[in-house]
């Protein structure tokens, strides 16, 4: 799809500029689309003031693109790579994947840009090891509440923002993570829930989810952990974690829907 650039509004003298989840969207479908058309891309990101939020009027996006060989002097790469309908000027530059490694090596310029960029191919997804941690039983019989371990395995911060329990027979409501606590890689967050299961000592409840929705390089993600329920033999429930899996929802800034209603069940 085309993308304008920068306009003055026909009833106002301010320069409408493109915000960073526009930029970020158009960035995403440019790589994608170039890397279509070129076999030898490895990766794509963007790094500069619109990866770290400080973007203005003027800014420009700071592109990197990592080729497995270029024949092409390194000055004289960038000139290969038509990044004019992006909505804001491009600066490109370009590196082997030899050259990256050394240069990942050696810090500098290539360690600054490694930290705060944002990269749009291929198209990750994030990773995370979800556990039961503890379980206390609540106010009336069947009514408990358990914290799960998130552990953030992927190369960016995750942003938690709801989550909650669809299965009839281990549910709990959507609740919303009100204080967005964010997940550092390799780091781990905490989230306390509530949950209704009722179920007599050995009962076994297959296909049970924990589900949260959460932000991820500006993206927002479903993340839908698989729950096998064992009753003990107190009938206590004890979750284990069967697989996880993530799934693109929308956008979780300007113009998300992430909050709006979906149904309860994965």
């Amino acid at each position: 799809m085309p993308f304008a650039m920068p306009v003055r509004s026909l009833t106002s003298r301010v320069l409408k500029w493109p915000d960073a989840q526009s930029v970020h969207l158009a960035v995403r479908e440019w790589a994608r689309r170039v890397a279509r058309e070129s076999s030898d891309v490895v990766r794509i990101g963007y790094f500069g003031s619109y990866a770290r939020g400080n973007w203005g009027v003027g800014s420009d996006v700071d592109l990197v693109i990592i080729v497995r060989g270029s024949e092409l002097p390194f000055e004289r790469r960038a000139t290969a790579w038509d990044a004019t309908r992006l909505p804001v000027p491009a600066d490109v530059v370009v590196y082997t994947e030899e050259e990256w490694e050394r240069l990942t090596v050696q810090g500098g310029f290539c360690g600054s840009v490694m930290r705060e960029a944002v990269w749009v191919y291929p198209d990750a997804k994030p990773e995370v090891v979800i556990e039961p941690v503890s379980r206390q039983s609540g106010p009336d019989p069947g009514q408990w509440v358990f914290g799960w371990d998130v552990r953030n395995v992927g190369q960016a911060p995750l942003t938690l923002l709801q989550a909650w329990q669809p299965h009839g027979h281990f549910r709990g409501p959507r609740t919303g993570l009100t204080a967005h606590p964010e997940i550092p890689p390799g780091a781990t967050g905490r989230v306390d829930l509530p949950v209704a299961c009722d179920e007599p000592p050995g009962t076994v409840v297959e296909n049970a989810f924990l589900i949260l929705n959460a932000e991820w390089r500006r993206d927002a993600w479903r993340i839908l952990a698989r729950l096998r329920i064992t009753a003990d033999a107190s009938g206590a429930p004890d979750p284990t974690t069967e697989d996880i899996s993530v799934q693109r929802i929308g956008f979780s800034r300007e113009g998300s829907r992430i909050d709006e209603p979906i149904a309860d069940s994965p």
